[in-house]
């Protein structure tokens, strides 16, 4: 006799234990008596390519502060040794990476001139060898806080400079593996001051957000290009309220682009949220708060797979520890936060976030040894290519997952397939009753042929 499906409320406890419990143990990537630390959340301190993972950070060690780079071969089990970037008689800090096949960029803001200017270094080979130091401040204007976004095309800078009492976000591109640059290109009002931009690619479209006063309050813009950096739309601001929103970082996948930022509601505390275009920029749906109660959030990290979006932030109150947050229906509907670092007596920090899809891989500034040491840990079953996603721009709430023994039955007319979480195709499905004993327990994924949607079920014994 078939025994019966387990109820849906156990479907969805279990998804979300899948969803979110499986992230493995800390490993501590710095092992040095100095401090180590990572930037500002509108850049990337991490990027992932395939099993490639790069890191880097600023570092004491030699006695003033400079920049450092780490990356592991097999998707963050093993860790090869340090390499030192800069080597200047200045300081060196708020380094940024980003990664695109076997090119890896690194940028950094460095004052060995007496003024805060941006420099760059490349490498061709993975991160074994790497270019001479670039300087890629046009004038000796004070610039800083730089993000990065490349992809085959074309590299991808922004940083604000400051000029006449005025920040102004300006961007670069380079076309040439990052010998030569654009002329600098300023995206924020020439009058108004506008603060640590960041950015994220997808194909040709170029998505750029920042924080400004230009209309009164400190609120939120985009611009974005859709010809790979060559021409820019106008700014669109994206929040309208009566505190100020800062601290935004931004994330694309397909047509869609995901923005979080830091809410500031009231002095001293602070609330997360989120907004979502679905068309490449052109329309925003409302944004969405993932915080139920206000205190010190601080500097979102985002990034978006398909329909899966990941958010980690630190909280500073009462204690400074690290929360995750995922969604499997582009941002339509969220998990309840998971705490990352659940230790109460280390100052966990500047988290930074980055996929290899499935994996989800996270790298934070950590105090449990006595100073400042960069940490890594990884979710290998976190990030499905593939997302439960409706119709275009369809604002709609998650449908709970099916929990199923021994047969799944396909009510539709038409075929569909069967994916496991990492999107590959195990069975096709037919309308129907579908045999699917063979099949080891876990989340999965039905498909339509037309790819419509994807559903999830979750096989159990």
């Amino acid at each position: 006799m078939r025994r019966p499906a387990l109820v849906l409320t156990v479907g969805v406890f279990l998804l979300t234990s899948l969803s979110v419990g499986q992230w493995g143990p800390d490993i501590r990537l710095t092992n040095d008596g100095s401090a180590s630390r990572l930037g500002y959340n509108n850049a990337r301190n991490l990027a992932a390519g395939g099993e490639t993972l790069h890191v880097v950070w600023s570092d004491t060690r030699d006695g003033n502060e400079e920049i450092y780079y780490k990356r592991s071969n097999n998707a963050g089990r093993d860790w090869q040794a340090d390499v030192r970037l800069s080597n200047a008689t200045g300081s060196s800090w708020y380094p940024a990476v980003a990664a695109t096949g076997n090119d890896v960029h690194v940028i950094w803001k460095d004052d060995r001139t007496g003024t805060r200017l941006i420099y760059h270094r490349c490498s061709t080979d993975g991160g074994q060898s790497w270019s001479e130091t670039q300087c890629l401040s046009d004038t000796l204007i004070l610039t800083g806080n730089p993000a990065l976004a490349a992809t085959e095309r074309a590299v991808h800078l922004v940083c604000h400079r400051f000029d006449n009492e005025v920040n102004r976000i300006c961007y670069r591109r380079s076309e040439d593996r990052g010998s030569t640059w654009s002329s600098p290109l300023e995206l924020s009002p020439d009058s108004i001051s506008s603060w640590i931009a960041s950015i994220a690619v997808s194909g040709a479209d170029v998505h750029v957000v920042w924080s400004s006063d230009q209309d009164g309050d400190q609120e939120v813009y985009y611009r974005r290009s859709t010809d790979h950096g060559e021409s820019w739309g106008e700014g669109v601001r994206i929040t309208s309220d009566t505190a100020p929103s800062v601290n935004v970082a931004v994330a694309s996948t397909g047509t869609d682009v995901h923005i979080v930022w830091q809410y500031v509601c009231t002095p001293g505390q602070s609330h997360l949220r989120h907004a979502v275009s679905t068309d490449r920029g052109t329309t925003w749906q409302a944004s969405a708060q993932l915080t139920t109660v206000p205190t010190q959030w601080m500097r979102p990290t985002i990034a978006a797979s398909g329909g899966f979006v990941h958010i980690v932030t630190n909280l500073c109150r009462p204690s400074e520890e690290l929360y995750y947050w995922l969604s499997t229906d582009r941002g339509s509907s969220w998990e309840p936060e998971y705490v990352l670092t659940p230790d109460d007596s280390a100052t966990s920090i500047c988290p930074f976030i980055a996929l290899s899809v499935p994996i989800v891989h996270v790298v934070w500034e950590e105090y449990r040894d006595g100073n400042s040491e960069i940490y890594y840990k990884q979710n290998p079953n976190g990030s499905s290519g593939i997302g439960e996603i409706g119709a275009k721009g369809a604002s709609h709430t998650r449908r709970p997952a099916s929990a199923v023994r021994a047969v799944l039955q396909l009510r539709q007319t038409q075929a569909a397939e069967l994916l496991d979480i990492s999107g590959r195709r195990v069975m096709d499905l037919c309308p129907g009753e579908n045999d699917v004993r063979h099949l080891a327990p876990g989340v999965y994924f039905v498909r339509t042929e037309r790819g419509a949607k994807a559903g999830r079920v979750l096989i159990v014994r």
